[in-house]
């Protein structure tokens, strides 16, 4: 199913777990990423919940239009 990808074995796991968060982290677009939640069924109020816990599990978004750092510029 994601054989076809460049991804890492990180995302290809992330994505075929469904982990919304990780996906998050590891910077898939929040707008691209609403409609894949949709997609697997996950209500509004639990993606929002599932993208802080992919933050507080696995630190900041590493990669995107999202990516957050420690205000010193390290990811």
């Amino acid at each position: 199913m994601v054989g076809g990808y460049d991804l890492t074995e990180e995302e290809q796991q992330a994505f075929l777990r469904e982990d919304i968060g990780l996906l998050y982290v590891l910077g898939i677009n929040g707008q691209l990423l609403m409609h894949y939640a949709a997609f697997t069924g996950l209500e509004w109020d639990a993606y929002i919940k599932a993208m802080r816990l992919g933050v507080a599990t696995h630190g900041n978004v590493r990669a995107g239009l999202y990516v957050m750092t420690d205000g010193r510029g390290a990811v």
